[in-house]
C-alpha cells in the first residue's frame, strides 16, 4: 500500500505521470510546459530486448508494401501484463512466442499473409520480392513452432505454402 501511495503523490506533484495500469513515466520539463511521452518511447518500452515486434500498417509501410500508414501502431509484445493494452493510440498484445531472429520474419511474414486482403494500395510487386527474400531464409522448424504457439487461418498457412511451393522451397506446412 505504501509503495502504491508514493507512486499516487508522485503523481499529484508531477514528477511522475501515470500512463497505463502499471506503467509511469517521468515527464519532460521545459519552458514551453510538460513534454508528453512520445509514441516510439511506449513502442520501444514494448519491443526493447527481443521482446515485442510492430504488425500491422506499420509493419506493411516498413516492409514497403503499401505507402499507407495508420494513426494506431500495432504491437506483439512478451512484456505486455494479461491479453491486451491500449494506450493512446498503441495497441499491445500478448505474444507467448519467444522471438528470436528465426521467429521474426516468420510472424512478420504470417501477419502480411493474414492481413493481405485488407491492405489498402498494396504494391503485388514489393510482396513477390519480399517472399523471395523470405523464401531464401525459410526455416521450417521455426514456422511449425509459431504456428503451434500462435493461431493463424487455414487460408493463411496455405497462402504462405503456395508461396514456398513456388520458389521450391521444401516444407510441412501441407
Amino acid at each position: 500500500m505504501t509503495y502504491y501511495k508514493a507512486l499516487e503523490r508522485m503523481c499529484k506533484k508531477g514528477i511522475l505521470v501515470h500512463l497505463t495500469k502499471g506503467l509511469y513515466y517521468r515527464p519532460k520539463n521545459t519552458r514551453f510546459g510538460t513534454v508528453p511521452i512520445s509514441e516510439k518511447d511506449i513502442v520501444d518500452h514494448y519491443i526493447k530486448d527481443n521482446q515485442g515486434i510492430v504488425v500491422g500498417y506499420r509493419l506493411f509501410n516498413q516492409k514497403g508494401l503499401t505507402t499507407q500508414i495508420s494513426k494506431r501502431v500495432e504491437v506483439l509484445s512478451s512484456a505486455v501484463p494479461g491479453k491486451k493494452k491500449n494506450i493512446h493510440n498503441i495497441y499491445v498484445m500478448n505474444i507467448s512466442i519467444s522471438l528470436t531472429p528465426e521467429t521474426i520474419p516468420i510472424i512478420e511474414t504470417l501477419e502480411i499473409l493474414q492481413n493481405y486482403k485488407s491492405i489498402e494500395d498494396i504494391n503485388n510487386t514489393a510482396l513477390a520480392a519480399y517472399m523471395k527474400d523470405f523464401a531464401r531464409h525459410y526455416a521450417d522448424e521455426a514456422t511449425v513452432y509459431v504456428l503451434k504457439n500462435r493461431k493463424y487461418k487455414k487460408s493463411t498457412i496455405a497462402f504462405l505454402e503456395s508461396f514456398l511451393n513456388y520458389f521450391k522451397v521444401e516444407n510441412t506446412l501441407n
